[in-house]
Formats: structure tokens, sequence, C-alpha cells
């Protein structure tokens, strides 16, 4: 049966698996789009249900520059206005992850964490 956000839902599991598989490039883009995707509230529950917390999360402690960045905007999205993203965030060692980044990072990186 499809919903109003099926063909999304869909994307954000090819995002998923994009990252998982992919290399450094592809991690980069695959947190990009998620990034872009999780400003739109109605995208918030699939992006999580998708697991990608858990995934952005480990970009956040160990991809390049500008994936870790990516990650982090995007968990910063999610996080912005829910709750139940926020705890998600929590559970899948963020809060860890975006500090160690503020401490560690580079420009753009601390910004992206803050």
């Amino acid at each position: 049966m499809k919903g109003p956000y099926h063909d999304s839902l869909t994307l954000l599991v090819v995002l998923t698996a994009l990252y998982l598989a992919g290399c450094d490039e592809g991690k980069t883009f695959a947190a990009g789009a998620l990034r872009h995707l999780s400003v739109s509230d109605p995208l918030q529950a699939p992006i999580v249900s998708s697991g990608s917390i858990p995934v952005l999360v480990e970009l956040v402690c160990s991809g390049n520059p500008d994936g870790r960045t990516e990650a982090a905007n995007a968990i910063f999205n999610l996080s912005m206005l829910d709750d139940d993203n926020r705890v998600a965030v929590n559970k899948a060692g963020g809060i860890e992850a975006l500090v160690d980044l503020l401490r560690s990072g580079n420009a753009e990186e601390m910004t992206a964490a803050a």
C-alpha cells in the first residue's frame, strides 16, 4: 500500500544503503541528501524510522570533514523541534559525537555541531 510518502521512504532507504556500502564521497552525498530532506517536518519520521540516525552519528564520528559537517547538520535538523528525535539522537550516541566534533573539528564542523 502506497502512502503519500512512500517514494520518500524508498529514497531514504536507498540513501541509507548508499551510505552503508559507499565510499567517503557516497557517504557525504547521502548525508547531504538527508540534511536537505530533514528540513521537511513530514519526512522526519520516515528518516528516523529508516535507521538513519545511527548512520549519521557514525559519520560524525568517522567521516571525512564534509561528511561530518553534512551529518551534523542533518542531526541538527532532526533534533530541532522533535523531542522523540532528540531522544533517538541521544540513544545513538549523537550528543557525545557532536561534543567531540565541537572539540576537535574544523570551523565548519564546529558550526554544524553547535
